[in-house]
């Protein structure tokens, strides 16, 4: 099972790293979303194969919903629904689940690239 588990935190990482998914770029965590319908959620795992519930809860063990899509042959593992970038940045170093990244929602539909909504936050 523990080898499952880095393998999947293995791909995500790589696909984190060259750009295939959309990520977020580590910068200061103030942005927030610029239309109504969207939402961020944390990805936290994806695989070629569906992965059982109890995969899931090795990699992130807290009782909320963990949802899932296909896309491109991928099953992509997603927690939370947060209405700025900046909650989910929040959610996602509290998690401390390494290789997991904020991907953004409009109207039901993944963005290819979070920057097409995120906006710098004034303080």
């Amino acid at each position: 099972m523990n080898i499952l588990r880095y393998f999947i935190i293995l791909i995500v990482f790589l696909f984190n790293t060259f750009g295939v998914f959309s990520q977020d770029t580590g910068k200061p965590h103030g942005f927030s979303g610029d239309a109504e319908n969207l939402v961020f959620k944390i990805q936290i795992a994806a695989c070629v194969e569906a992965l059982p519930l109890s995969t899931l809860r090795n990699i992130y063990p807290r009782e909320v919903k963990i949802t899932n899509e296909m896309d491109n042959g991928w099953y992509k593992y997603m927690v939370g629904n947060y209405k700025t970038y900046r909650d989910a940045w929040e959610a996602q170093q509290q998690m401390k689940i390494e290789g997991s990244f904020i991907v953004a929602y409009r109207k039901g539909k993944r963005l290819k690239n979070i920057r097409e909504v995120a906006q710098p936050i004034e303080k």
